[in-house]
């Protein structure tokens, strides 16, 4: 069972959950994402989704990825450059299906080389 916290997911200040990687530091050949983030209310999570959306007004989210527990990390390789996407991640737990509530959402324009 999860807590009722939030997942925070946050660029400047440790929440609950942190993302780290996510302002891209040059402009890459490739455009991607990382995001890292560090749960620190749900111990008994099997894994991660991290979920985007495109950062237009009222564009829905789609899971694109599932970690497995130890690797709360993620590259999004499959970015478009100059456009703003948003993302956010949820705990899950097979055994009984419970899904943690979104993080708080980060959005990022993604640069062009």
């Amino acid at each position: 069972m999860y807590s009722t916290s939030r997942l925070y997911l946050c660029i400047a200040v440790q929440l609950l959950v942190f993302i780290v990687g996510v302002a891209q530091t040059q402009p890459a050949s490739t455009p991607h994402v990382t995001l890292a983030w560090d749960d620190t209310v749900n111990i008994d999570q099997d894994g991660y989704h991290v979920r985007r959306r495109a950062g237009t007004t009222g564009s829905a989210y789609a899971t694109l990825a599932s970690t497995d527990a130890a690797t709360p990390t993620y590259t999004d390789y499959a970015v478009v450059a100059n456009q703003k996407v948003c993302y956010v991640i949820e705990a899950f737990e097979n055994t009984d299906g419970d899904v943690s509530p979104p993080s708080n959402e980060v959005c990022i324009r993604v640069r062009s080389k």
